[in-house]
């Protein structure tokens, strides 16, 4: 325990010296070079890889958004992705009740029992299955194109990052002057963006 304490007072006392670093910026080009940091993963400067951006998004939903900086976006496509999912999974559950009625229905063996027997005719057994089936369907199909336009937000919104947008947008009214062919003037109004 002596030892312990020992060996960590020692390290206190001595880690200013041990750590200690001379400053080696003299001029100003120096320290404009240091502000530019970039990390690896998240890349924290302007300039975005849109490959990269898709690429995270694709292997994970959300992830390209987390890389853009875009981390409001995060749960917006988690919300959108979850509620297709509950809808797949409810509608499968009810295609497979009203499938087990309907097979219940139109078999001849006697052990299988349907669950709404005198409530409902075949005919609206296999329009309900029909219909849960097909909405089954349909949330499979919208689960991939929310996935699909996670990817395409994430890699547009790497390609507009330097997108330049400065506070001078502004439209500028200016009278001229048109000459005709024919040597007559007209006085019109033109309109400028200032880019």
């Amino acid at each position: 325990m002596k030892f312990f304490f020992i060996l960590f007072t020692a390290i206190f006392l001595f880690s200013n010296y041990s750590f200690a670093q001379k400053d080696t910026i003299k001029n100003e080009e120096k320290i404009k070079d240091t502000t530019k940091v970039q990390y690896d993963f998240l890349n924290i400067s302007k300039e975005k890889n849109p490959g990269r951006a898709a690429l995270y998004s694709a292997v994970l939903p959300g992830l390209g958004q987390a890389y853009n900086g875009s981390y409001w976006k995060i749960p917006v496509i988690y919300s959108v992705l979850g509620g297709f999912v509950f809808l797949s999974d409810y509608n499968n559950k009810q295609y497979k009740i009203y499938l087990n009625a309907y097979v219940a229905e139109t078999d001849t063996l006697a052990s299988t029992i349907n669950p709404f027997v005198g409530d409902k005719s075949v005919e609206v057994l296999k329009a309900n299955k029909e219909k849960f089936r097909r909405n089954r369907d349909l949330s499979y199909i919208a689960i991939f194109v929310a996935y699909g336009l996670s990817i395409i937000e994430s890699n547009v919104d790497a390609q507009l990052s330097d997108f330049d947008v400065s506070d001078d947008l502004s439209l500028n009214i200016y009278p001229s002057v048109i000459i005709t062919s024919q040597g007559k003037t007209i006085p019109t109004l033109s309109f400028g963006f200032r880019f």
